[in-house]
């Protein structure tokens, strides 16, 4: 039995009153029965000599007196719920031990079943010679300070578990372990074990993600049945004290029954108002939830859509760090004052600089010079919440080389909508420009090559005309001539041919050679090859096709191969690693000094031997005709 400390009530009352010796007077027992709180007597062995009106109240029953024995209750108990004879009854060990007894607790059940927790106060009792006649007990019914008592167990173990559930919330990443801590809160909170969190999917399903003592079967049965939609605003709680008088439910009844469910309430999980999932709490009887059941469970509900809406928003910024640090595109960003905040890893790729170097620097350093005034511009134009799209401009690296890029800026913004600073995205746009350029040269050649067909389509049928004899013949030189100029032309694409089995072969330079002259031959063989070959292929075809033909054009039109008895050798030889190659012209037109520009032929010309081939062209104006001279590494012509 527990025994506790705690004030004597109505003893000491009835002590001053002088009422324990009441029994021998004549109005003891009414006196006593004015009493609010339960008192009796028992003689020497413990037979009840009286009680009053309140003790039979609180025994519910009225015990026959000279036969019941040391205490009126149906049954005893323990504070514990352990059965207690009456013999072992705090009015039998005052009455064995001829002492009183203070602090002890029990129960007493009455016939209808109900219990009454309460202390008694038993003290012995003796006549006016001293001779020990029995006691009187006073029994106090303590339910109101029990009730009292749980209720602040019940809401410390509230707060407990409200504070448990808080601390995991902020140490936890995870989702489904923040659900499972939210069913564990209800479960010691709202003495309910069963309990469930589900969530709307992308598809607007609610899915279960966390669940404690619930079937698979009863989890496939009511998955996807919600109360609510995707975002539904002012969601209330809806409670089901009884699911067999539920109409609502009654599609689900047989589940429920097999599951053991006899009451639920549905606590709607929401984000900025709107509803995300519900929070499921189950009972194994019909069970009212009160108001404060309620309040308890929509503050758990209310936390964990906090943890869910902190959580998308930490998952959607990792998604963002993720994708900046992923991307291709330089991202940076500054504040107002044009100080980097941010760099992302292709940043450091692009300008060369680590973040280390340059957070906490003016983004000015990465400015040339003659670029420094974009800046005041650009944060103006930020600061008044403009954005800046596709800005194509000039950066320097680290290493001090330039950098074309296309530049977006866009303003940054805080929680309130307040311009904090700005995002940057630079995007390397080198390559982009070299194909521009490539694209204008191209078109330029496409143009220069065109007129240049034009000249020797003109040229060959003149130098036709001067040795045909008739219509006839002049028409068949012709033909043969610009079908060579088109196998010529044919050599320019940079493609391999196919041998017999299907091998790529490599063209050689005396057949290039011979292909890009061939339509300026007679029948004096006015052109001759001589000396080394080599392979040549790839970009190196191209190349060296447009500059023979530049070379044989420019021959036509002013050299030696513009005059019947002119003539051009091509002298090629090997030294070392070097391919050296030698165009001469003899019996042409007087040769004159080369003009103060060059053309584009020139211009090609320089381009092709020294930018892809890495060599070195000389031209030599000498009295009986020019003298090219060509030097590269042999492995620029099979590159």
């Amino acid at each position: 039995m527990r025994t506790r400390r705690s004030a004597r009530p109505a003893v000491t009352e009835l002590q001053s009153l002088g009422l324990l010796a009441l029994q021998s007077e004549q109005h003891a027992p009414d006196l006593l029965n004015v009493l609010a709180v339960a008192v009796y007597t028992t003689d020497a062995e413990g037979r009840i000599t009286f009680y009053n009106d309140a003790a039979a109240k609180l025994w519910g029953v009225h015990p026959e007196l000279g036969k019941s024995e040391f205490c009126g209750s149906w049954k005893l108990y323990t504070p514990d719920g352990v059965p207690m004879r009456h013999d072992q009854c705090p009015m039998a060990v005052a009455l064995r031990e001829r002492r009183a007894i203070r602090g002890a607790e029990a129960i007493a059940e009455r016939p209808d079943g109900t219990r009454v927790p309460f202390m008694p106060f038993p003290t012995p009792l003796y006549d006016r010679t001293g001779t020990f006649s029995g006691a009187v007990n006073v029994l106090v019914d303590i339910t109101e300070r029990k009730r009292a008592e749980q209720e602040r167990a019940r809401r410390a173990e509230e707060q407990s578990a409200l504070y448990r559930f808080t601390d995991r919330l902020y140490r936890t990443p995870s989702r489904e372990e923040a659900c499972q801590a939210a069913i564990e809160a209800i479960g010691t909170a709202l003495g309910c074990p069963r309990a469930a969190v589900l969530l709307f999917d992308g598809a607007g399903v609610m899915r279960f993600v966390a669940w404690r003592e619930l079937s698979e079967r009863y989890r496939q049965a009511v998955e996807g049945h919600s109360p609510w939609r995707p975002g539904e605003p002012e969601a209330q709680p809806i409670c089901i004290a009884d699911t067999e008088a539920a109409d609502a439910l009654a599609g689900l009844r047989p589940v429920l029954r097999e599951e053991g469910i006899q009451a639920l309430a549905f606590i709607p999980v929401t984000i900025d108002d709107g509803v995300v999932g519900k929070f499921m709490i189950y009972a194994d009887a019909p069970r009212g939830f009160d108001g404060r059941d309620l309040d308890i469970a929509l503050t758990i509900a209310r936390q964990l859509g906090f943890f869910l809406e902190r959580n998308r928003a930490e998952e959607a910024r990792r998604l963002l760090a993720a994708v900046v640090d992923s991307s291709d595109d330089a991202i940076l960003t500054k504040d107002l004052q044009g100080t980097i905040t941010s760099w992302n890893g292709a940043a450091e790729r692009l300008f060369g600089y680590t973040a280390e170097e340059v957070v906490g620097k003016p983004v000015t350093i990465l400015m040339p010079l003659d670029r420094q005034n974009e800046e005041p511009i650009i944060l103006a134009r930020i600061r008044s919440g403009a954005r800046i799209q596709h800005y194509e401009t000039v950066r320097q690296r680290k290493d001090g080389s330039l950098i074309d890029i296309s530049l977006t800026v866009s303003p940054v913004k805080d929680g309130h909508g307040r311009i904090v600073g700005a995002s940057k995205i630079a995007r390397d746009i080198t390559e982009r420009r070299r194909a521009l350029d490539q694209q204008q040269m191209l078109l330029r050649e496409m143009d220069h090559r065109i007129k240049n067909l034009f000249t020797l389509a003109a040229g060959v049928v003149s130098l036709s005309a001067q040795a045909a004899s008739s219509p006839e013949a002049l028409a068949a030189a012709v033909h043969d001539r610009l079908t060579a100029l088109s196998r010529a032309h044919t050599l320019t694409l940079p493609r391999r041919s196919i041998d017999a089995v299907g091998t790529a072969q490599a063209t050689t330079l005396h057949a290039l050679i011979t292909t890009i002259v061939a339509p300026y031959e007679d029948q004096q063989a006015r052109i001759t090859i001589s000396g080394a070959d080599c392979p040549v292929s790839g970009h190196a075809i191209t190349s060296l096709a447009l500059l023979f033909n530049e070379f044989a054009t420019n021959a036509a039109k002013y050299g030696s191969l513009s005059l019947p008895g002119g003539i051009v050798t091509v002298a090629c030889s090997r030294e070392g690693d070097l391919m050296q190659i030698v165009w001469t012209e003899r019996g042409g037109p007087p040769v004159l000094a080369p003009g103060v520009s060059e053309g584009f032929g020139s211009v090609l010309a320089a381009g092709t031997v020294e930018r892809q081939l890495a060599g070195e062209l000389v031209r030599d104006w000498e009295p009986d005709g020019l003298v090219i001279r060509l030097s590269a590494s042999i492995d620029r012509f099979a590159a």
